[in-house]
């Protein structure tokens, strides 16, 4: 399957970094576990393969599971019994990095002793998830006059999203 656009960049993450076990796959859908978060991604062009796909593999924890169609993601939230339903949306630089302003911000790489701040301020993770973002050194805080005043970081998964100003 395709998986060059924008919809499909958390799938193209986890196997570009290896860390995908890949459990289905056809012209039209992949489905993979990422071995790091745990969390099932499913690409899929046709929403109606995509659900045979999921009713397949129903056995499996899908304790965290992404879709690349809306609809496809409504209707197993609805079947599967998620506990909570978060719709991301992607975004991407393709063309180099965005001019940053000068600023008295100050970002550094997030350390241990920062996971007050960052459990308190982001309620998307659980405090484990969040000290392994740290230990992998997947996340940022930025301070200002010495105090945290933002975080922005990479998903056990591997997707950009923890994000707080």
């Amino acid at each position: 399957m395709d998986i060059t656009g924008i919809e499909y960049l958390g799938l193209d993450r986890v196997l570009k970094r290896g860390t995908a076990e890949i459990i289905e796959e056809h012209e039209k859908a992949l489905f993979i576990r990422d071995t790091v978060s745990d969390a099932y991604l499913l690409a899929c062009a046709d929403p109606a393969l995509g659900a045979e796909i999921l009713e397949r593999h129903r056995g499996r924890d899908y304790h965290a599971l992404m879709v690349s169609d809306h609809g496809l993601g409504l209707a197993a939230y609805e079947k599967y019994g998620f506990e909570a339903l978060l719709e991301c949306y992607q975004g991407a630089y393709y063309a180099g990095m965005p001019t940053i302003p000068e600023t008295a911000l100050v970002v550094k790489e997030a350390e241990e002793k920062d996971l007050p701040f960052l459990n308190a301020t982001y309620e998307y993770t659980t405090p484990e998830e969040m000290a392994q973002i740290v230990a992998n050194k997947r996340i940022l805080v930025g301070f200002e006059d010495g105090q945290p005043v933002g975080l922005i970081g990479e998903h056990l998964e591997g997707s950009m999203g923890l994000l707080h100003i």
